[in-house]
């Protein structure tokens, strides 16, 4: 769904687009995952950086309801691919699957870096910033259906970006740990993911 979006050439305002069942469904979904997400943020003392995510992703999920906002929350979508990887990489840390299949974990947390890096850098950084020049663009013309959530979005984006290199810094850090001490790899990349910083 979000990688059919990046090549449309119309990432801002498309108020003329259809509403479409499949995307609004997911988005539904994925707005109902992140009050979930910001509960557990909250009660597990995650921190703020972790509320912040969980906020600014509910708000570009609820806005993607919209057609107009359809095409960045296919984009922000896409992002959330890596965290398949990252809650596997968890349940195989909680049911001891290390033990039983030696290396499981070092996979899932490559998968989990590997995934990471294509769908929030390579792909999202400049799909982010194709949809900033947009933004602005409208907001320079007037053709902002509603400057408030215009600039929300942006803030929400920059927030976003912001936090997904600074996960994936860690990623690399203790991808590195991993590599100069092998016996200890599965302890170290068990520690990488976004709720360990």
């Amino acid at each position: 769904m979000g990688a059919a979006r990046i090549g449309s050439l119309d990432l801002g305002c498309a108020r003329s687009l259809p509403t479409r069942l499949v995307p609004q469904a997911l988005f539904a979904v994925a707005a109902g995952y992140f009050v979930w997400d910001i509960y557990v943020c909250v009660s597990e003392g995650w921190g703020l950086a972790y509320i912040a995510h969980g906020v600014a992703c509910g708000f570009v999920f609820l806005g993607g309801l919209h057609p107009f906002l359809m095409h960045m929350g296919c984009i922000c979508l896409l992002y959330e691919a890596s965290t398949v990887f990252m809650h596997l990489r968890r349940f195989a840390i909680d049911m001891r699957w290390a033990r039983a299949r030696p290396g499981i974990v070092a996979q899932l947390s490559q998968a989990f870096g590997a995934v990471f890096f294509v769908v929030r850098i390579l792909i999202g950084m400049p799909a982010s910033a194709v949809w900033w020049v947009k933004m602005l663009a409208h907001l320079e013309e007037g053709t902002a259906h509603s400057v408030p959530v215009f600039v929300a979005y942006l803030a929400c984006n920059t927030l976003l970006c912001g936090l997904n290199l600074y996960w994936f810094g860690l990623v690399v850090r203790q991808g590195l740990k991993a590599r100069a001490a092998p016996g200890k790899a599965d302890d170290a990349l068990s520690q990488v993911d976004e709720k360990s910083a």
